[in-house]
């Protein structure tokens, strides 16, 4: 403890002070083929594509075709003049599906909103134009 305590002084010194920062949004919803209306269960949720080309998982709908995904945050020390640019996306896909933007947030600091809860009631896929086969994270964006 004493030496976290050594840590943080010279940050509050420079002015850095704690804020509560936005890590993704949440979302719930029921998810659909659009066509069929039939649920669509394993339909993920994720917030962006890593470098290794794959989309970073956050939740998938089970096989009724519910999903839910709670709004997630963190502690962070900020500095008074430390801006930064953010854009943070949450989509809903399916393999062989359109990806379809659910909810997200933009702007200089815009991670220091109030975490939102995004409750669309039920979400629509659509068939992929590109093939039936393809991975969400090969859609082209």
């Amino acid at each position: 403890m004493r030496s976290i305590m050594f840590t943080l002084i010279p940050l509050f010194v420079a002015g850095c002070f704690p804020r509560t920062a936005v890590v993704h949004d949440g979302v719930e919803a029921t998810v659909l083929d659009v066509k069929t209306k039939k649920p669509l269960g394993g339909a993920i949720v994720y917030d962006r594509i890593e470098t290794n080309g794959r989309p970073h998982v956050l939740t998938q709908s089970d096989s009724s075709g519910q999903l839910r995904l709670d709004p997630k945050t963190k502690l962070t020390l900020a500095h008074p003049l430390g801006e930064a640019l953010v854009f943070q996306t949450l989509w809903v896909c399916k393999d062989g599906y359109e990806p379809v933007r659910v909810g997200g947030r933009s702007g200089w600091n815009a991670d220091y909103a109030p975490a939102e809860h995004f409750r669309p009631g039920t979400l629509e896929l659509t068939p992929s134009t590109i093939s039936t086969g393809e991975s969400c994270s090969d859609v082209k964006w």
